[in-house]
């Protein structure tokens, strides 16, 4: 057993048959109880064999996405001269624009599987695994303004010497109170282009006041500026395995190509310890979210060194 990473998959894939059948369905054993197939549809799914002691099910988890069940799936491995039964789970793909964030989701399991072969042995796992990454297959675009940022946490996380730490460091697309956490050191990277006001959330620094905020100021740049796909494809290369790089990315809502035209060039990077970032006073309890706009360059007196917080955010203990 081993690792796969996202390109893997889609290779994989490419060298299942379609079945002739349409209730067939022809697989690849990955790893434990997981396996890549192709019904005779030609939709892609990951299988997850599993015991099922109820009827047959089928229902759209989103747009793009099916969950069947079944006690018969008609399977069909590849190189055996005929097929069998088997139960279980199989997470369809019907939207194949999506095919991208599908390889990146196996992948990912495929590595929990690495670790404990038992990961997906019981429904409960299977389903609270698919439910932590389903709202990533709807298709959507992402905004102007998250574009942007997008691109300011990954040229943020291209210019960290060690590309493998930083991946682990980068949490802000799961959820966490920054985007890079490590070794005690908490940052949260703010993007703008050309002028140098930085946008806040009260929620964003309220109660963080030990954590710095990068500001990266950008300009577009078509001739010489980088696009977000090129800052993927630049980090890809950095890392040994791309696996939880991949699965953060999906997290963020990246789709390769979607932005493609759109090149920016970093022109400076300052940070300022959150403490000293001034704020609006907020008095009255009916009030649930305030946004405001700093000036940056209004803190040119707190600005702080980058280069010794990327060294010790993502040193080996």
């Amino acid at each position: 057993m081993k690792l796969i990473d996202a390109p893997a998959v889609l290779e994989i894939l490419r060298g299942v048959p379609r079945p002739a059948e349409p209730e067939n369905f022809n697989i690849l054993s990955l790893a434990g109880n997981a396996s890549l197939g192709k019904f005779g549809n030609g939709a892609p799914a990951l299988f997850f064999e599993l015991p099922i002691g109820e009827p047959g099910t089928s229902r759209t988890l989103v747009r793009g996405i099916e969950l069947i069940t079944s006690a018969r799936f008609e399977i069909l491995e590849r190189g055996a001269s005929g097929g069998r039964t088997r139960s279980g789970y199989a997470i369809a793909l019907r939207e194949l624009s999506l095919v991208d964030v599908f390889a990146a989701v196996v992948a990912h399991a495929v590595s929990r599987l690495c670790v404990d072969l038992s990961a997906f042995s019981r429904r409960e796992a299977v389903e609270r695994y698919l439910a932590s990454w389903i709202e990533f297959f709807a298709p959507q675009s992402l905004s102007p303004e998250r574009v942007i940022g997008l691109w300011g946490e990954l040229y943020f996380l291209s210019s960290i010497p060690n590309l493998e730490r930083g991946v682990v460091c980068w949490v802000g697309p799961y959820g966490q109170m920054f985007d890079f956490m490590g070794n005690g050191v908490s940052l949260e990277v703010k993007t703008s282009l050309r002028n140098a006001v930085a946008t806040f959330s009260l929620a964003q620094i309220e109660g963080r006041d030990d954590g710095h905020a990068v500001f990266v100021r950008a300009l577009k740049d078509d001739r010489r500026g980088r696009s977000i796909d090129e800052l993927v494809a630049y980090i890809r290369r950095g890392l040994r395995s791309p696996i939880q790089f991949d699965a953060t990315l999906v997290r963020t809502g990246y789709h390769a190509g979607a932005n493609a035209d759109f090149k920016l060039t970093a022109e400076d990077v300052r940070a300022v310890p959150n403490v000293k970032i001034p704020r609006p006073i907020v008095n009255d309890g009916r009030i649930q979210s305030v946004k405001f706009e700093v000036d940056v360059d209004g803190l040119k007196k707190e600005f702080v060194p980058v280069t010794p917080m990327l060294r010790r955010l993502t040193r080996r203990r």
